[in-house]
């Protein structure tokens, strides 16, 4: 018996002391661990989560729950904080945490609207780099570096055909029927008082389209192909084809260094006139290239034009830039009278990033212009500086400011007195003129992104011109403003107004004015089909010049359908 109870009380004896050591064991190994868990982001954010009065509380079952429904929820917006405009989403603290985020990937209802700074931040790709100015990758947030590049920056290297926007796109291809309805169109003939007969008329409209690009470790190879045919009832001169091209390809030669070529190609009818491209949200007359964009009017039947462009990027450093780039590019006008040009532009630009929120730089370029028949040719030299800050996440300030020096020489008609013209029986005189004027070259836009699917922007831009085959060398003024929403889901609304001016800056001829309102409306559909309407308003003005409608009014509705992106190769 005694043997039983000395075995009994011993086996115990050593069942608690293992059981020390187990808790010991155990212990040691939860605090390593712990210790290497809290090493990691996810274990330093359950952490944060867990202490009373830092970040979230602990969830219930039924939180988490909802927070894994929001993650594929499309009418949750999935971070309200960028929706708000009132703090810097790029300071330390809360905001900073939800900079640094992953977000979910977005349902094709919750694609940013185009010309919105949120379009913007998702169209900047990784490889090669893209010129929104250079990015500050020394502070003390990387992730946050990678997802907010800052404000982008105005880089005025367009030209009439819209490049695309340089972002992967798998190849796609997309068609259109529209029925068309048109005031103020000119039919050929002459009144029996003398003056031009205008008339209204319906039609129709067929487009279609072909877009992509794609990436490769060093390489990048775009292509935009769009086409319309536009026929009127009892307007046949207003009937054409307008087709433009776009190919660009870049090569990177090294982190810093890399290369951009773009062919374009562009053939417009008169109908063209009647669609006023600045009536868009995601396009901007600050960003337009007015030294190498002649003016399509309605003065003019049509015309052709091609551009080709090169320019080398040098990455310095995460906050300096350099481009240099040239282009050569080629205008033919088909309207009687009107006179087509040649012309070359050298440029050059420097881009400095002076904290994350703001931009500085300066630019300098020379263009050549010789018109048919050397009839004129002029040079010019601009320079001046660059300014781009980002109030919030969600408004941004962009700026270009400088000085033009033109000099122009060629044939010009002068009046005379009008004793030597009732002699001679003319009342002017063509002379060879040489003349130098200075004026400003200024471009601007503040773009603004509200919550809800809303963005608007406003642009000014004022410079250099090639004229529209009667105004050649010009001072052109563009402002425009543009209000884009969407709402339940598959509609999309758009707003704009603006006004274009074109002066001579070598002839005595009067200003060319040009007022526009527009207002579209579309809706998706399942299968691609997209239904779309716009009506669009203009008042014309040539002040001393051939008699043009004053108003007119442009109509359009019909449907796009596109089987989606796919693989090319």
């Amino acid at each position: 018996m005694r043997r039983f109870s000395v075995g009994y009380f011993s086996r115990i004896d050593c069942f608690k002391k293992g059981l020390k050591v187990g808790a010991l064991c155990l212990g040691l190994s939860i605090s390593i661990s712990t210790g290497v868990a809290q090493n990691t982001p996810a274990a330093s954010e359950s952490a944060l989560s867990a202490q009373p009065g830092q970040g979230e509380q602990s969830v219930t079952p039924e939180q988490q729950r909802e927070k894994e429904i929001q993650k594929y929820d499309p009418l949750y917006r999935s971070n309200p904080a960028l929706d708000r405009d009132d703090s810097d989403r790029n300071s330390s603290g809360s905001s900073a945490s939800v900079a640094t985020q992953v977000p979910a990937p977005p349902s094709p209802q919750q694609t940013a609207l185009p010309g919105s700074i949120a379009a913007g931040n998702q169209e900047i790709p990784d490889n090669p780099r893209h010129n929104q100015g250079p990015q500050v990758a020394d502070d003390a947030d990387a992730n946050a570096v990678q997802q907010y590049a800052g404000p982008a920056v105005l880089s005025r290297s367009y030209t009439l055909s819209r490049p695309m926007t340089p972002r992967e796109i798998n190849w796609s291809w997309n068609i259109g029927l529209n029925a068309i309805y048109s005031t103020g169109l000119a039919t050929g003939l002459v009144n029996p008082n003398g003056t031009a007969n205008y008339t209204s008329a319906f039609g129709q409209s067929t487009a279609w389209g072909f877009r992509g690009r794609h990436f490769w470790k060093r390489d990048q190879l775009g292509v935009a192909y769009t086409g319309t045919f536009n026929r009127y009832d009892g307007a046949d001169r207003y009937g054409g084809q307008n087709e433009t091209l776009s190919a660009d390809f870049a090569h990177e030669f090294s982190p810093r260094l890399s290369v951009h070529l773009v062919q374009t190609g562009t053939i417009l009818s008169q109908s063209y006139s009647l669609e006023n491209p600045l009536g868009n949200a995601e396009v901007s007359a600050a960003n337009l290239n007015l030294a190498a964009s002649p003016a399509v009017q309605i003065l003019g039947t049509g015309l052709r034009q091609t551009a080709t462009t090169a320019s080398l990027t040098w990455q310095k450093s995460a906050r300096l830039s350099f481009s240099y780039g040239g282009s050569f590019f080629l205008t033919q006008e088909h309207g009687y009278g009107l006179l087509g040009m040649t012309g070359m532009q050298a440029q050059s630009d420097m881009n400095y990033r002076i904290t994350r929120k703001a931009t500085v730089g300066a630019y300098y370029s020379f263009n050549d212009y010789v018109y048919t028949g050397h009839v004129e040719v002029a040079d010019a030299n601009t320079f001046g500086g660059i300014f781009s800050y980002a109030f919030t996440r969600t408004l941004q300030l962009r700026l270009r400011g400088g000085v033009t020096r033109s000099e122009s020489n060629g044939l010009s008609s002068i009046p005379i007195d009008p004793v030597i013209a009732a002699l001679i029986g003319q009342g002017s005189v063509v002379v060879d003129t040489d003349r130098l004027s200075t004026f400003s070259d200024i471009s601007a836009q503040v773009v603004k992104d509200f919550a809800r699917k809303r963005t608007a922007n406003v642009s000014y831009a004022h410079g250099l011109a090639p004229g529209n085959g009667l105004i050649l060398t010009s001072i052109q003024q563009t402002i425009s403003a543009a209000y884009s929403m969407r709402f339940f889901r598959q509609y999309t609304v758009g707003l704009s107004l603006g006004q274009t001016s074109i002066s001579s800056a070598s002839q005595t001829i009067g200003k060319y004015t040009s007022d526009y309102a527009t207002l579209s409306v579309s809706r998706s559909y399942r299968h691609g089909v997209t239904a779309n309407c716009s009506l669009s308003y203009r008042k014309f003005n040539l002040e001393g010049g051939p008699q043009i409608p004053q108003t007119q009014i442009y109509l359009t509705s019909g449907f796009t359908w596109g089987p989606g992106e796919g693989r090319l190769w």
